[in-house]
């Protein structure tokens, strides 16, 4: 039926005149967009160069390689990054340096970084093991072995924490995970008020205000989920 009407060319018929005018609309949409592409392209085939002072800029000119020339008396931004195919042909041969020195690669930390004093960093660290039952030794002002005991499976998840300067105004708390010891397999802790046995020269807190006594035994093996979890937590209380 629509193609009957189409097909009739009555110029009475509603969709008849709503076709020719979809119709005459879109001829005259593309015929105006044909004349803006030829009217642009005109515009750039008969720019001239331009002169800025004594140096010359020249539009859109290309080397034979396909590559885009750079503007005369022009600096390279101080933060440009050096193209894929330059960069793939200076690190190709061997990743060393002018001076045939091997170039530092960036090296991942487990920490916390800082701009705050070296000794208000570490009070901080106190205080947030306080907080959550950690027992430490104290190996520098700035390097502690820290400890937590799992009641659960019965054995302490153990980490160093380190105080390193990164630069002259940032200093980076590291986070280490330290293996159990050997010779020392098992340990009796008295939870509750404080009197229990503590290992050899630490300057440790007690654990938990418990009412009752546990035996912790520490394991040998690496736990490594138990050593993020006691990450995550002095995170966590430090960013309170």
């Amino acid at each position: 039926e629509i193609h009957a009407v189409l097909n009739s060319e009555d110029l009475q018929n509603p969709l008849y005149i709503a076709y020719r005018l979809i119709v005459d609309n879109k001829k005259i949409a593309e015929k105006f967009m044909d004349e803006e592409i030829s009217k642009l392209n005109a515009f750039f085939m008969d720019q001239p160069q331009h002169d800025i002072g004594d140096k010359k800029l020249h539009l859109g000119n290309t080397t034979s390689s396909g590559t885009s020339t750079e503007i005369q008396g022009a600096k390279h931004h101080p933060e440009r990054i050096a193209p894929l195919r330059e960069r793939s042909v200076n690190t190709q041969p061997t990743e060393k340096t002018h001076r045939g020195n091997p170039i530092k690669r960036a090296k991942w930390h487990l920490g916390i970084r800082s701009q705050s004093k070296p000794q208000d960093i570490m009070n901080e660290v106190y205080k947030a093991m306080k907080t959550l039952n950690y027992e430490w030794k104290v190996i520098n002002p700035y390097h502690v072995h820290v400890r937590r005991a799992n009641p659960v499976v019965k054995h302490f998840v153990k980490m160093s924490l380190q105080l390193y300067q990164v630069d002259y105004k940032s200093y980076l708390l590291d986070f280490k995970s330290l293996p159990s010891d050997d010779d020392n397999n098992k340990l009796t802790q008295e939870v509750g008020g404080g009197g229990g046995e503590q290992e050899h020269g630490s300057n440790s807190n007690n654990l938990n205000n418990s009412s009752s006594s546990i035996n912790v035994v520490e394991s040998n093996g690496h736990h490594t989920m138990e050593f993020f979890e006691m990450c995550a937590s002095l995170i966590t209380q430090l960013a309170r």
